[in-house]
């Protein structure tokens, strides 16, 4: 019997699952032990199955952004200097909007690569490519299906600094809370589903992953935008709020067993850029007992959610756990920016919404929220000068431990909290760096206890 695997992908949040077939698409993988082989799909022989991006509204937190700040120590550090200035940050995800990130953080996102387009490029630029326009953002159209009266278009956005679901800028904006001035990579790796009438008038666009895209994105992104390995300009930190990236067998195409096309595709190139970056992906929200792929890979620190109230932590009910989790973040009630035209923004019902010039705060829950947290803490770390392979074992040193006692299949390590005083003060003086630094962690730590005291 010849198999051929199907990947299903689905990310960190909850709408139905749609299968369509893809347009002709071939892939050719190197390095492999195999040698090189080629993916291909397409043409209505080769199903692919996209699973829409999910949306939790938050239920708890404060209608206040940045709460979680002080509780982690972040706020302490970056007014000592700390702010992850120097640490180059991939995000894998929906995308992330160019002018959410402007208007609210006053920055810029330093490198997009638009993975979902490079992926289906050659079919977008041929004679035949047909468009659709939703949101003032243009989409290429790569399938499409006919439901009753209804038209359902699979297309990838051509425009890489657009967020039309609005999940990647919420996960970079979780990150920027902690590291405002890090080095911001985004890859995007989505595909826009949007329902049409008979008329053409737009009645729904959702987000789902295609993971081909996801597995350009791993090997190409990785390489920073020069493309090329061991340089100077490769993430140190490669953020995934996505999960569950499941192998099914299935009677067509490619002579391979198991789960070898989820290997080749997804774990291969993690395998490959692990010992130059740290991977960190959502634990997932299925409230299992075992985190969910990628996070369950030994190269990625996978990152559960927890809850706070009223001065209590506790696990999220909807968060995965096991014996792989290596931290948990604070994923309930944050209180985030997304785009105003996202999907995330017309889906969500919040008290707390608020509009600001481009966007719209709301409070979201979920394990993709508490993993770009930590990745945010880690970029602080990396700051200092700590080596990517002490990394985690430093930052275990200094958490909050969220009951059961020490290393547990809830929260791991537990919540990792900002780098302390003293050892930005170590660091610093061991740096050569002492004088204004040194001043401004006295100064911090002075304010604080002053206002404390009152």
């Amino acid at each position: 019997m010849r198999t051929f695997i199907i990947i299903f992908v689905s990310l960190t949040l909850v709408l139905a699952l749609k299968v369509t077939t893809l347009p002709n698409f071939y892939f050719t993988i190197g390095n492999s032990p195999l040698g090189p082989f080629k993916v291909v799909k397409g043409n209505g022989l080769v199903p692919v199955a996209l699973v829409p991006y999910q949306v939790v509204a938050g239920s708890s937190g404060s209608c206040v952004y940045g709460w979680w700040k002080d509780l982690l120590g972040s706020e302490q550090a970056n007014e000592a200097g700390i702010t992850g200035k120097g640490v180059k940050v991939l995000i894998i995800d929906s995308g992330v909007d160019e002018k959410t990130i402007e208007n609210f953080f006053g920055r810029k996102v330093d490198w997009y690569y638009n993975a979902s387009y490079e992926a289906y490029k050659s079919f977008c630029t041929s004679p035949d490519a047909k468009f659709i326009t939703y949101n003032n953002i243009t989409f290429c159209i790569i399938s499409e299906d006919t439901l009753g009266w209804r038209k359902i278009y699979y297309a990838v956005p051509l425009n890489s600094t657009t967020d039309i679901f609005g999940h990647g800028t919420a996960v970079a904006s979780m990150i920027l809370s902690i590291a405002p001035n890090v080095t911001l990579y985004v890859a995007k790796v989505g595909i826009a589903v949007i329902v049409t009438d008979q008329n053409g008038k737009v009645l729904q666009v959702d987000y789902a992953v295609d993971p081909v895209s996801l597995s350009l994105a791993l090997y190409k992104a990785t390489l920073g935008p020069d493309g090329k390995p061991n340089t100077s300009d490769d993430p140190d930190l490669v953020n995934m709020s996505l999960g569950s990236v499941t192998a099914v067998e299935h009677p067509f195409v490619i002579d391979l067993l198991g789960d070898a096309l989820e290997y080749y595709l997804i774990k291969m190139p993690i395998d490959m850029a692990s010992s130059r970056m740290i991977f960190i992906a959502a634990a997932g929200n299925d409230a299992e007992n075992i985190p969910a792929t990628p996070a369950i890979y030994p190269d990625v620190w996978a990152i559960s959610a927890v809850r706070y109230d009223n001065g209590n932590f506790e696990p999220a009910f909807y968060t995965n756990r096991g014996l792989g989790i290596d931290f948990a973040g604070i994923g309930s009630g944050v209180y985030l920016p997304v785009p105003n035209y996202s999907s995330i923004a017309k889906l969500i019902q919040d008290p707390c919404a608020k509009e600001g010039n481009g966007y719209v705060m709301l409070r979201l829950d979920g394990t993709s929220f508490a993993a770009p947290m930590v990745t945010g803490i880690a970029a602080l770390y990396l700051q200092l000068g700590i080596s990517k392979s002490s990394l985690r074992s430093e930052m275990s040193k200094y958490v909050i431990d969220v009951p059961p006692t020490g290393k547990d299949i809830y929260t791991g390590y537990g919540i990792p909290k900002a780098p302390p005083s003293t050892l930005i003060a170590s660091s610093s003086s061991s740096s050569g760096i002492s004088g204004v630094w040194l001043l401004a962690i006295f100064l911090g730590v002075f304010r604080r206890r002053t206002q404390n005291s009152s």
